[in-house]
């Protein structure tokens, strides 16, 4: 049997295909099966994964250069302020993005596709150069949101402590949080995921794998966002401001499921990162 992930129109489930050869009056024929999968053995729908290969080791990522998604949703972002190409050696990926902490990000546009009202899984690999300077600002890996102060749906920073945070916010700015209990180091790689089960009210937080922190929460992320210059921010907010993150990101993955450590990207070693 042939378990393929995509899908059929008309069909609202991942399916699997059994294929059969039938010869009749001398003319082979080919039968497709198609199967629906049970939810628990689909496929998460993995809707953007930016892993910024174009470019060389130590170029300047210029202004506006085209950040591919690769997920094939086609959510192509744009490099602001120079950030940095970095050689590292992961399975998908041999270039990262070195952020300043000040004026660096990468903006893509919101689209309903970023609407992740139930589940959700955030995904980056990250090396934190440093921890933010102020109690009041976040070093922002991935970010939606819009102009407000509030009203973000969704999350994943580090904070001045050095703790990885992560929030989900309905369109109330009701929020949850769950923050790791621990400052993550710096000057190592690390693969760091964030996890919300909309059937479970599961709200967790991963590192390397390894399950850091959780909580239950009945808060969902709200979907469309009703302020100014919405969208999504990696390495900062969309639009500028001083929650910026300082230091390298590899890739950054976003699913609308919420995976288990056996689907995450694949862990790090200490040596798929380059010095500098």
């Amino acid at each position: 049997m042939l378990r393929v992930s995509t899908r059929v129109r008309g069909l609202q489930a991942p399916y699997s295909a059994l294929t059969r050869t039938v010869v009749s009056m001398g003319i082979r024929f080919s039968i497709v099966l198609l199967i629906a999968v049970a939810p628990s053995q689909a496929f998460a729908d993995v809707i953007a994964d930016w892993r910024f290969q174009k470019g060389r080791n130590g170029d300047v990522a210029a202004t506006s250069q085209l950040i591919e998604d690769s997920s094939g949703h086609d959510r192509h972002g744009r490099a602001v302020g120079g950030p940095r190409f970095r050689s590292v050696a992961l399975p998908k990926s041999n270039l990262g993005l070195v952020f300043d902490g000040i004026d660096d990000r990468v903006t893509v546009p919101d689209d309903p596709l970023f609407y992740l009202t139930k589940s959700l899984t955030i995904e980056a690999y990250v090396e934190i150069a440093d921890y933010p300077t102020s109690d009041e600002e976040l070093g922002h890996i991935v970010f939606r949101g819009d102009d407000r102060a509030g009203f973000d749906p969704w999350f994943l920073a580090i904070t001045q402590s050095g703790q990885l945070r992560f929030l989900v916010a309905d369109a109330l700015n009701n929020a949850s949080v769950v923050l790791s209990p621990k400052p993550l180091p710096t000057g190592k790689l690390l693969h760091v995921a964030a996890t919300l089960d909309d059937e479970t009210g599961e709200q967790n937080l991963y590192i390397n794998g390894e399950r850091v922190a959780s909580t239950k929460t009945k808060i969902r992320a709200c979907g469309s966002l009703a302020g100014f210059n919405p969208g999504i921010g990696i390495g900062n907010r969309y639009m500028h401001s001083n929650q910026a993150f300082r230091g390298t990101m590899a890739e950054v993955r976003i699913s609308n499921e919420s995976l288990g450590p056996s689907q995450f990207l694949p862990r790090v070693s200490s040596t798929t990162l380059e010095a500098e």
